[in-house]
Formats: structure tokens, C-alpha cells, sequence
């Protein structure tokens, strides 16, 4: 599978510990079947973006001052988490 130079330049990011603003804002998306394995679970990929994305307002709701995006990362993944876990008991 090629990159295309936008998705490095956010891999980049990411690894730099920078927190990106979500592909889309406000609209309710349902996980595309490529997305998932078979057992229905949310692939590692689609995870990864729903951290980033709950990272990304973290920070924004503080106004993207005072804090860790490395923090806001750690706190969104035991958010995603959490909600995952429950998605499947």
C-alpha cells in the first residue's frame, strides 16, 4: 500500500508528539467493515485514529495551552480503551 505525503507528514507528527485535528468534526461515522477484523473489533489502525482524535480535543479544550500532548495522548488511550472494552462485553 502506497503513502500519500499526507499521511506520512501526520505519522510524522504524531511520532513528534504534535496533536493533529481530526479528518472530520462533528458528524457520527460508522467504522468502515475494512476497518474491523472478524470478530467485529475495531482494527489497530481505526483504534490508533480514534486516540489521535480524542487526543486532539483534549487539547483543544484547553485551549491548546499548558499541557503534554504525550499526556493527552496517554489519556485518550485509556479513554478509547475503556469505551472498547465495553463496546465488546
Amino acid at each position: 500500500m502506497f503513502q500519500t505525503t499526507e499521511t506520512a507528514t501526520k505519522k510524522a507528527s504524531l511520532k513528534r508528539g504534535a496533536v493533529t485535528a481530526p479528518a472530520t468534526t462533528g458528524t457520527a461515522k460508522s467504522t468502515p467493515p475494512e476497518q474491523t477484523t472478524a470478530s467485529g473489533a475495531v482494527s489497530p489502525e481505526e483504534r490508533n485514529r480514534m486516540v489521535a482524535e480524542a487526543a486532539y480535543y483534549r487539547a483543544e479544550q484547553r485551549g491548546f495551552a499548558e499541557g503534554s500532548p504525550l499526556e493527552d495522548w496517554l489519556a485518550a488511550e485509556s479513554q478509547i480503551d475503556a469505551m472498547l472494552s465495553r463496546w465488546t462485553l
